[in-house]
């Protein structure tokens, strides 16, 4: 009884110590990635284009569009299975650097984890 006692003192000194100090305790959701195949295109592209004109846009896509200023400031997009998929901020900058890389391409194979309709990119590589 004695121990539980003690759990229960010590449990309600870190609740209260993590409230004092603005942190916020939340159950810890498990989100697993999902490995996507696709094309890497700017969102001001994919944003002129009616989804049905995308098969369209990656034959005349370039790496080269893809790295103009405007392009990376719109961030970036997946099209997968005639689907686009748009990523966060944070997974922009990997994919921009990516990019940048003299043996990248735009078909790609990413590894990525979908949290409120955005893709957060884990991993990114040219498809085989």
């Amino acid at each position: 009884m004695r121990h539980i006692f003690l759990i229960g003192l010590l449990l309600a000194f870190f609740v209260s110590s993590a409230a004092a100090s603005g942190t916020v305790i939340t159950a810890a959701a498990t989100i697993s990635s999902v490995m996507f195949k696709g094309y890497i295109i700017d969102n001001l592209s994919a944003g002129m284009r009616d989804s049905a004109e995308f098969e369209k846009l990656v034959k005349d896509y370039t790496k080269e569009k893809a790295l103009l200023p405007e392009s990376i400031k719109s961030g970036y997009s997946l099209l997968a299975g005639g689907k686009l998929y748009k990523f966060d901020e944070i997974s922009g900058i990997r994919i921009m650097e990516f990019l940048q890389k003299t043996d990248s391409g735009l078909r790609v194979t990413v590894m990525a984890k979908k949290i409120e309709g955005e893709l957060i990119l884990v991993s990114i590589q040219n498809q085989r």
